[in-house]
């Protein structure tokens, strides 16, 4: 991978109105007060927030089992319907290279 990110893991860190995901190191990755989408309950920012902090391990594991899966699949007959395309479009989007 050629994208550099900030180390993981990443941990959501909140106290009252005010939320923050860091890294390992304590530096914050992103902060935020509040939530100013009143059209979305509190229970889906939560969401959104512990998949942002997810996302390094997310990627890591993608990128290992796309290569797996590229090397398992040499040579072994699949469904024309199978293909790595999402696995790497995802994982080109994640590291800025789509």
């Amino acid at each position: 991978m050629n994208a550099k990110f900030t180390p993981k893991p990443w941990n959501l860190f909140s106290s009252g109105s005010v939320h923050e995901i860091s890294a390992s190191d304590n530096i914050p990755v992103v902060t935020w007060s509040g939530f100013d989408d009143s059209r979305r309950p509190n229970s889906v920012h939560q969401a959104n927030a512990r998949l942002i902090t997810a996302a390094p391990e997310l990627l890591e594991a993608l990128e290992e089992l796309s290569d797996l899966m590229a090397g398992v699949l040499e040579g072994t007959y699949l469904p024309d319907s199978f293909t790595l395309q999402p696995a790497r479009a995802a994982i080109a989007k994640a590291t800025g290279e789509a």
